[in-house]
This record gives C-alpha cells, structure tokens and sequence, in this order.
C-alpha cells in the first residue's frame, strides 16, 4: 500500500498560504481538525473519520515543514522518537516508511 500526501503551498480560493505557515495557524487548524475527528468517531461513519484522519495528518505535514524550515533534523528526531517508544516497552508490527521527496 502506498499513500501520498502532498506539501501544499498556495489556494488561490482561499487566500491561504501554507508557505507563511506560523505555529499559531498550524496550532488553530490541528485544534479544528482534531475535533473534527472526534466528531467523526462519535457519529461512527467509517469513511468519515477517513477523511478527517487525513486531514489531521495534513496539519502534522505543515507542522513537519515548520520544524525542517526552523532547522530542526527530522531524522534525527524520529529517531529519537522510535528509542523513546522502545524504552517505553512498545512492540512494534512494523515500520509505515515517509518519503520526503524535494
């Protein structure tokens, strides 16, 4: 299975520019997609809570921008990240593989 995810710039509809992103947008639209999905999984509709699921990774690709953009190592921090969650004593199943092109 592959997915794909798109780094999106500008929507010339809305004005909206992910390009001039800041935490307090990022910050606002994860608060509102976050409660969007929580909405979907109460009603229970399956494709629902799909597409607001993906809207709420959309919103963690911006805040991923952000940090690259901030000079933040992404690799190193997920590493970081994947150690933290074996010293917690997680199993994993298996790793879900992001590519980053440019």
């Amino acid at each position: 299975m592959i997915l794909k995810f798109m780094q999106l710039g500008k929507n010339p509809i809305t004005g909206e520019d992910n390009e001039k992103d800041t935490w307090e947008l990022v910050s606002k639209d994860l608060q509102e997609e976050s409660n969007e999905l929580l909405e979907a999984i109460q009603e229970g509709k399956l494709i629902h809570i799909a597409e607001e699921t993906f809207d709420v990774i959309q919103v963690c690709i911006r805040s991923l921008v952000l940090l690259k953009k901030n000079g933040i190592n992404l690799e190193v921090e997920n590493k970081q990240h994947n150690k933290k969650l074996v010293k917690r004593r997680w199993n994993y199943l298996r790793f879900i593989r992001v590519f980053w092109d440019k």
